[in-house]
Protein backbone atom coordinates (compact mmCIF):
# COMPACT_ATOMS: atom_id res chain seq x y z
CA UNK A 1 0.00 0.00 0.00
CA UNK A 2 1.18 3.50 -0.75
CA UNK A 3 2.67 5.53 2.04
CA UNK A 4 1.97 9.15 1.16
CA UNK A 5 2.36 11.87 3.77
CA UNK A 6 -0.04 14.03 1.75
CA UNK A 7 -2.87 11.49 1.86
CA UNK A 8 -5.12 13.99 3.61
CA UNK A 9 -4.64 16.49 0.78
CA UNK A 10 -5.74 14.00 -1.89
CA UNK A 11 -9.26 13.12 -2.95
CA UNK A 12 -10.13 10.07 -0.85
CA UNK A 13 -12.13 7.42 -2.72
CA UNK A 14 -13.73 4.83 -0.49
CA UNK A 15 -14.32 1.76 -2.64
CA UNK A 16 -17.25 0.24 -0.76
CA UNK A 17 -17.35 -3.52 -1.27
CA UNK A 18 -20.83 -4.69 -0.19
CA UNK A 19 -21.16 -6.18 3.31
CA UNK A 20 -17.70 -5.25 4.58
CA UNK A 21 -18.78 -2.65 7.20
CA UNK A 22 -18.69 0.19 4.68
CA UNK A 23 -21.83 1.87 5.98
CA UNK A 24 -20.32 1.96 9.46
CA UNK A 25 -17.15 3.48 8.03
CA UNK A 26 -19.22 6.10 6.20
CA UNK A 27 -20.53 7.34 9.53
CA UNK A 28 -16.95 7.78 10.69
CA UNK A 29 -15.95 9.55 7.46
CA UNK A 30 -18.83 12.02 7.78
CA UNK A 31 -17.28 13.19 11.04
CA UNK A 32 -14.07 14.10 9.22
CA UNK A 33 -15.44 16.26 6.40
CA UNK A 34 -17.85 19.15 6.07
CA UNK A 35 -21.20 18.40 4.46
CA UNK A 36 -20.16 19.93 1.14
CA UNK A 37 -16.86 18.01 1.12
CA UNK A 38 -18.19 14.44 0.87
CA UNK A 39 -20.44 12.63 -1.54
CA UNK A 40 -21.95 9.17 -1.99
CA UNK A 41 -22.10 8.07 -5.63
CA UNK A 42 -25.00 5.74 -6.29
CA UNK A 43 -24.55 2.80 -8.64
CA UNK A 44 -25.79 3.45 -12.16
CA UNK A 45 -24.97 7.15 -12.28
CA UNK A 46 -23.21 8.65 -15.31
CA UNK A 47 -19.62 8.80 -14.08
CA UNK A 48 -18.59 11.27 -16.77
CA UNK A 49 -21.20 13.69 -15.50
CA UNK A 50 -20.33 12.96 -11.86
CA UNK A 51 -16.67 13.59 -12.63
CA UNK A 52 -17.41 16.99 -14.15
CA UNK A 53 -19.50 17.95 -11.11
CA UNK A 54 -16.91 16.84 -8.56
CA UNK A 55 -14.00 18.40 -10.46
CA UNK A 56 -15.68 21.80 -10.08
CA UNK A 57 -16.51 21.27 -6.41
CA UNK A 58 -14.82 21.21 -3.02
CA UNK A 59 -15.36 17.45 -2.63
CA UNK A 60 -12.58 15.72 -0.68
CA UNK A 61 -14.21 12.34 -0.02
CA UNK A 62 -16.38 10.11 -2.19
CA UNK A 63 -17.84 6.67 -1.58
CA UNK A 64 -19.76 4.15 -3.64
CA UNK A 65 -20.20 0.52 -4.66
CA UNK A 66 -17.81 0.99 -7.59
CA UNK A 67 -14.79 -1.17 -8.35
CA UNK A 68 -11.28 0.21 -8.65
CA UNK A 69 -10.84 2.64 -11.54
CA UNK A 70 -13.20 5.56 -11.00
CA UNK A 71 -10.27 7.86 -10.16
CA UNK A 72 -9.85 8.35 -13.92
CA UNK A 73 -12.94 10.60 -13.88
CA UNK A 74 -11.40 13.06 -11.43
CA UNK A 75 -8.70 15.66 -11.98
CA UNK A 76 -7.54 15.82 -8.35
CA UNK A 77 -4.83 13.41 -7.17
CA UNK A 78 -6.69 10.52 -5.53
CA UNK A 79 -6.02 7.72 -3.09
CA UNK A 80 -8.26 4.76 -2.39
CA UNK A 81 -9.33 3.21 0.86
CA UNK A 82 -11.44 0.10 1.38
CA UNK A 83 -12.40 -2.63 3.82
CA UNK A 84 -12.28 -6.36 3.17
CA UNK A 85 -13.89 -9.16 5.10
CA UNK A 86 -13.53 -12.87 5.75
CA UNK A 87 -14.95 -14.05 2.39
CA UNK A 88 -17.09 -16.80 3.92
CA UNK A 89 -18.63 -14.36 6.39
CA UNK A 90 -19.20 -11.81 3.63
CA UNK A 91 -21.13 -14.23 1.42
CA UNK A 92 -23.29 -15.49 4.30
CA UNK A 93 -23.98 -11.93 5.41
CA UNK A 94 -24.98 -10.77 1.96
CA UNK A 95 -27.37 -13.64 1.33
CA UNK A 96 -29.37 -12.87 4.46
CA UNK A 97 -29.09 -9.13 3.94
CA UNK A 98 -30.65 -9.40 0.47
CA UNK A 99 -33.60 -11.22 2.02
CA UNK A 100 -33.97 -8.48 4.61
CA UNK A 101 -33.29 -5.51 2.29
CA UNK A 102 -34.49 -6.48 -1.23
CA UNK A 103 -33.31 -3.21 -2.84
CA UNK A 104 -29.72 -4.28 -2.14
CA UNK A 105 -30.10 -6.48 -5.22
CA UNK A 106 -33.69 -6.70 -6.39
CA UNK A 107 -32.99 -9.21 -9.16
CA UNK A 108 -31.29 -11.65 -6.79
CA UNK A 109 -34.00 -11.10 -4.18
CA UNK A 110 -36.77 -12.00 -6.66
CA UNK A 111 -34.93 -15.16 -7.69
CA UNK A 112 -34.40 -16.17 -4.06
CA UNK A 113 -38.08 -15.62 -3.28
CA UNK A 114 -39.37 -17.26 -6.47
CA UNK A 115 -37.28 -20.40 -6.05
CA UNK A 116 -37.38 -20.40 -2.23
CA UNK A 117 -33.60 -20.63 -2.18
CA UNK A 118 -31.59 -21.73 0.80
CA UNK A 119 -28.06 -20.44 1.37
CA UNK A 120 -26.77 -23.60 -0.32
CA UNK A 121 -29.00 -23.01 -3.35
CA UNK A 122 -27.68 -19.45 -3.54
CA UNK A 123 -24.08 -20.66 -3.52
CA UNK A 124 -24.81 -23.32 -6.16
CA UNK A 125 -26.10 -20.72 -8.65
CA UNK A 126 -23.54 -20.29 -11.42
CA UNK A 127 -25.08 -17.71 -13.73
CA UNK A 128 -23.26 -14.39 -14.06
CA UNK A 129 -25.72 -12.37 -11.97
CA UNK A 130 -25.26 -14.66 -8.99
CA UNK A 131 -21.51 -15.04 -9.45
CA UNK A 132 -21.15 -11.28 -9.05
CA UNK A 133 -22.39 -11.82 -5.50
CA UNK A 134 -21.34 -15.30 -4.43
CA UNK A 135 -17.88 -15.73 -5.99
CA UNK A 136 -14.72 -13.68 -5.38
CA UNK A 137 -16.46 -10.32 -5.26
CA UNK A 138 -13.64 -8.63 -3.34
CA UNK A 139 -10.98 -9.69 -5.82
CA UNK A 140 -13.21 -8.52 -8.66
CA UNK A 141 -13.68 -5.06 -7.10
CA UNK A 142 -9.97 -4.66 -6.47
CA UNK A 143 -9.07 -5.94 -9.97
CA UNK A 144 -11.17 -3.24 -11.59
CA UNK A 145 -14.55 -4.93 -11.96
CA UNK A 146 -14.26 -6.53 -15.39
CA UNK A 147 -12.02 -9.45 -14.49
CA UNK A 148 -11.08 -11.49 -11.43
CA UNK A 149 -7.31 -11.22 -11.29
CA UNK A 150 -5.64 -11.76 -7.93
CA UNK A 151 -2.25 -10.38 -8.99
CA UNK A 152 -3.89 -7.29 -10.50
CA UNK A 153 -5.83 -6.77 -7.28
CA UNK A 154 -2.58 -6.88 -5.28
CA UNK A 155 -0.88 -4.52 -7.72
CA UNK A 156 -3.74 -2.02 -7.46
CA UNK A 157 -3.56 -2.14 -3.67
CA UNK A 158 0.19 -1.56 -3.65
CA UNK A 159 0.08 1.34 -6.11
CA UNK A 160 -3.17 3.13 -5.34
CA UNK A 161 -4.49 2.35 -1.85
CA UNK A 162 -3.57 4.38 1.20
CA UNK A 163 -5.44 1.95 3.41
CA UNK A 164 -7.15 -1.45 3.34
CA UNK A 165 -8.91 -2.32 6.59
CA UNK A 166 -10.18 -5.60 7.98
CA UNK A 167 -13.86 -5.83 8.92
CA UNK A 168 -13.17 -8.28 11.73
CA UNK A 169 -10.62 -5.80 13.14
CA UNK A 170 -12.73 -2.67 12.81
CA UNK A 171 -11.35 -0.83 15.85
CA UNK A 172 -7.79 -1.52 14.77
CA UNK A 173 -8.71 -0.41 11.24
CA UNK A 174 -9.95 2.93 12.53
CA UNK A 175 -6.72 3.33 14.48
CA UNK A 176 -4.68 2.85 11.30
CA UNK A 177 -6.98 5.18 9.36
CA UNK A 178 -6.23 7.91 11.87
CA UNK A 179 -2.53 7.35 11.29
CA UNK A 180 -2.83 7.16 7.50
CA UNK A 181 -5.28 9.99 6.83
CA UNK A 182 -5.09 12.08 9.97
CA UNK A 183 -8.72 11.41 10.89
CA UNK A 184 -9.64 12.54 14.40
CA UNK A 185 -12.33 11.94 17.03
CA UNK A 186 -13.25 8.59 15.53
CA UNK A 187 -16.53 7.39 16.98
CA UNK A 188 -18.89 4.86 15.47
CA UNK A 189 -21.80 2.52 15.94
CA UNK A 190 -22.32 -0.57 13.82
CA UNK A 191 -24.81 -0.06 10.99
CA UNK A 192 -26.70 -2.60 8.84
CA UNK A 193 -25.97 -5.45 11.23
CA UNK A 194 -28.39 -8.34 10.69
CA UNK A 195 -28.69 -9.91 14.12
CA UNK A 196 -31.18 -12.49 12.89
CA UNK A 197 -28.81 -14.21 10.44
CA UNK A 198 -27.19 -17.48 11.52
CA UNK A 199 -23.61 -17.39 12.69
CA UNK A 200 -20.85 -19.06 10.72
CA UNK A 201 -20.61 -21.94 13.17
CA UNK A 202 -24.34 -22.60 12.67
CA UNK A 203 -23.85 -23.25 8.95
CA UNK A 204 -23.21 -26.84 7.87
CA UNK A 205 -19.65 -27.80 6.99
CA UNK A 206 -20.82 -28.84 3.53
CA UNK A 207 -22.21 -25.38 2.76
CA UNK A 208 -19.14 -23.66 4.22
CA UNK A 209 -16.93 -25.79 1.99
CA UNK A 210 -18.96 -24.78 -1.06
CA UNK A 211 -18.54 -21.10 -0.20
CA UNK A 212 -14.83 -21.65 0.33
CA UNK A 213 -14.42 -23.39 -3.04
CA UNK A 214 -16.16 -20.53 -4.84
CA UNK A 215 -14.10 -17.87 -3.11
CA UNK A 216 -10.56 -19.21 -3.22
CA UNK A 217 -9.12 -16.00 -4.66
CA UNK A 218 -10.89 -13.85 -2.08
CA UNK A 219 -9.56 -16.07 0.69
CA UNK A 220 -6.00 -15.73 -0.61
CA UNK A 221 -6.42 -11.97 -1.00
CA UNK A 222 -7.86 -11.65 2.50
CA UNK A 223 -4.93 -13.50 4.07
CA UNK A 224 -2.43 -11.43 2.08
CA UNK A 225 -4.03 -8.14 3.13
CA UNK A 226 -4.31 -9.29 6.73
CA UNK A 227 -0.59 -10.01 6.78
CA UNK A 228 0.21 -6.47 5.58
CA UNK A 229 -2.34 -5.00 7.97
CA UNK A 230 -0.83 -6.73 11.00
CA UNK A 231 2.68 -5.58 10.05
CA UNK A 232 1.46 -1.98 9.83
CA UNK A 233 -0.36 -2.30 13.15
CA UNK A 234 2.72 -3.73 14.86
CA UNK A 235 4.68 -0.61 13.97
CA UNK A 236 2.57 1.34 16.46
CA UNK A 237 2.74 -1.21 19.30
Amino acid sequence: MIDNKKNKENLVIFMHIPKTAGTSLLKVAQQQYKQDESRIILVGRDLNMIGKEINKSNIKYIQGHYPFGIHQYFTSPAVYITMIRDPIERVISEFYFIQKVPQHDLFIYKQIEKKQMSLEDYIDMDNEKFKLRNANMQTRFLSGGNTIDLEKAKENINKNFAFVGITEMFDESLFLLQKKLGWKNVKYSKVNVNKSRPLKDQISLEVLQKIKMKNQLDIELYEWVKGIFNKQLNKFN
